[in-house]
């Protein structure tokens, strides 16, 4: 028998509502996963559902294998039947298996998940069209067919406002059809019309996961809201959990109005309000409230039966190096105290990445050990894409993007093949093969490309039957691209993040390459950068739940927080600069025992030292919590 005893009321409550659709409105701390990991082990517990049965979704992986890991503790290995990921890795499953309904050959789909790949298929499209890519906004057609995405408009859905971006979005989206490609952005998008239009995929769907989960709720988009309704039309059984003081990502096409009026879309939705705070002193909490009270909607009310702990610090500084060198001394201040037991126990949250760099050098001179956080560009660099295209390649002979990346990576004689799919041909392993020697002049050019095929063909009849771990190693030495890379002068640098891959697989659970390769297209920073044993500096959106003993939050000035674009948008009701807010209220509610806030008097911009007026929102801190200095 499950035991509920150490649940809340309200968290009770939640729990054992077990039919129909509920919002939980979970505040920071308020053991919001817990509570979802419990809801998943009483469904099963009561006989109510079989693991099979269950589809959680979450907004990142780490959130989902958190998850995975609470519901094993309770459940044991039935846990492993649990489907817990994000929207885009189940609807990129979902795909592998479907995708034949759009035309393309599922077992060999390639995913373009950056910005790179995406502008080769782009490339294609506008050459397609007779337009010369390099005269055109290409990085604004992108964002603008991304855009359509999100609102699940498809080419003809466009055509009605914008005829010219119809149509090169049309010619993109058959470059990718060639390619057998989807973008990132067509996972939601395909599998919301394969449900619409598939009724026995949607009923199978539905029949086979007759309980849905969402974290985050505040955070969903319309194709995300579209597909959560389309799986829950039957039984209705959706347990969302929000908070809408937590809304981040309007930038990104969340929009937090499917959580206000849930019960628009579920007249029948029961509204659960989970306000006790499990992790903060009340001291924070207090201040949490009165950021909350100055926003419209979803105004806070904390509470915690944890002690009220110290008074909050505001810092001015007269500039960002005195800013920085304020937080690093009194984080050593802290452990020469024995107040905390590492750097690791405290945290720097700032605004914008750009603010890192003054905090990472006065680490630096310390000897302060530290991290960063959100700021990793470990899958853009170019070994491991080089890498990563060879895997693609390997696992989808049409994909002419990896194609072009690595036939003369290292080089080997085939500029020629090279050139030509960057200007825009449409070159691929079977046309290579079939039209043999491609007109190639000289033995040793042809005997080149007839070394390059046998060797691809090679990989990837040994990729049908190894690990991924086993591919990465044998592509590094049979293409002989690790020999290559000894000889190149930054080599050995280049080689330990070929290791760090090659580390990544024999983690991997992946069942084979194809799964591996979504793995990598669907991870983040998080899942691939390692964060050293120290202080961690890092975006306040990248440190969205999780908590440290000690948080500094800084750069608390009018134009960082609240940044410069939404105080430019001021006049449209308010929202940018509300969500400004909300972006403070989670930095603040990640502090368990003592927070900082920062701010510089001066602060140097693109080389000019300008003056600076603290952020309007410390307006909103009580000034009985507030101690004028460090404590």
């Amino acid at each position: 028998m499950l035991d509920l005893s150490r649940l809340n009321p309200e968290q009770r409550e939640a729990v054992t509502t077990t039919e129909g659709p509920v919002l939980v409105v979970a505040g920071p701390g308020s053991g919001k996963t817990a509570v979802i990991a419990a809801h998943v082990a009483f469904l099963i517990d009561q006989g109510l559902a079989q693991p099979s049965e269950i589809l959680a979704v979450t907004f990142t992986n780490k959130a989902g294998r958190e998850l995975k890991r609470r519901l094993a503790s309770v459940l044991g290995e039935s846990a492993q039947e649990i489907w817990a990921g994000t929207f885009h890795a189940f609807a990129l499953r979902l795909l592998r298996q479907r995708s034949g309904h759009f035309g393309f050959e599922p077992d060999h789909l390639s995913v373009y998940g950056d910005e790179e790949d995406r502008k080769a298929a782009l490339n294609q499209a506008l050459t397609d069209l007779g337009l010369d890519p390099k005269g055109q906004p290409r990085r604004a057609f992108l964002d603008a067919i991304s855009r359509a995405k999100d609102r699940l408009l498809w080419p003809e859905d466009v055509g009605e406002t914008d005829p010219e971006l119809a149509g090169i979005y049309a010619a993109y989206q058959e470059a990718l059809r060639r390619r057998n490609a989807l973008d990132f952005d067509d996972f939601l998008l395909f599998t919301v019309r394969l449900m619409e239009e598939n009724e026995e995929v949607a009923d199978q769907l539905r029949e086979t996961y007759r309980h849905v989960l969402v974290d985050e709720y505040q955070d969903v988009n319309l194709a995300q809201h579209r597909l959560l309704v389309l799986l829950t039309a039957e039984d209705r059984n959706l347990f969302a959990v929000g908070d809408p003081l937590q809304n981040l990502f309007s930038w990104r096409g969340s929009d937090i109005r499917y959580l206000l009026d849930f019960q628009r879309d579920f007249p029948e939705a029961r509204i659960i309000a989970l306000e006790q705070n499990y992790r903060s002193t009340q001291v924070i909490l207090a201040v949490a409230n009165g950021l909350s009270a100055a926003l419209r909607y979803g105004q806070g009310n904390l509470w915690t039966a944890n002690p009220p702990g110290i008074p909050v610090i505001v810092w001015p500084a007269e500039d960002q190096q005195a800013e920085a060198g304020f937080v690093v001394a009194e984080v050593q201040r802290l452990l020469a105290d024995h107040v905390v037991e590492s750097a690791a126990d405290c945290a720097v949250l700032y605004r914008t990445n750009a603010q890192a760099r003054d905090f990472e050098v006065a680490c630096l001179e310390a000897g302060l050990p530290y991290g960063v956080r959100g700021n990793s560009d470990f899958l853009a660099r170019r070994e491991v894409r080089d890498l990563l295209a060879y895997l693609r390649l390997i696992h989808n002979p049409l994909d002419v993007a990896a194609l072009g990346r690595v036939v003369n990576t290292p080089p080997r004689r085939l500029a020629t093949i090279e050139k030509r799919i960057r200007d825009g041909a449409e070159v691929t392993l079977p046309a290579l093969e079939r039209d043999f020697p491609c007109g190639l002049k000289g033995d040793r050019s042809r005997q080149a490309l007839r070394d390059f095929l046998d060797t691809v063909g090679t990989l990837a009849a040994m990729a049908a039957r190894s690990s991924p771990a086993l591919v990465v190693a044998a592509v590094l030495e049979m293409t002989g691209y690790e020999a290559w890379l000894r000889s190149q002068e930054d080599g050995e640098k280049r080689l330990e993040n070929l290791a760090a891959m090659h580390g990544l697989a024999e983690r991997s659970d992946a069942d084979g390459l194809a799964d591996f390769l979504d793995e990598i297209s669907l991870a983040t920073d998080v899942d691939t950068g390692a964060i050293a044993d120290g202080l961690a500096l890092s975006t306040i959106h990248a440190a969205k739940g999780l908590e440290w003993p000690v948080v500094f939050v800084t750069g608390l000035e009018d134009g960082l927080l609240p940044h410069v674009r939404a105080l430019e948008g001021l006049g449209n009701g308010g929202g940018p600069v509300e969500e400004e807010l909300r972006i403070l209220y989670v930095a603040v509610t990640r502090a368990i025992d003592r927070l900082y806030l920062t701010y510089a008097r001066r602060r140097s911009v693109q080389g000019h030292s300008m003056a600076g007026a603290p952020s309007r929102f410390l307006t909103h801190v009580p000034a009985d919590l507030v101690a004028g200095r460090a404590a």
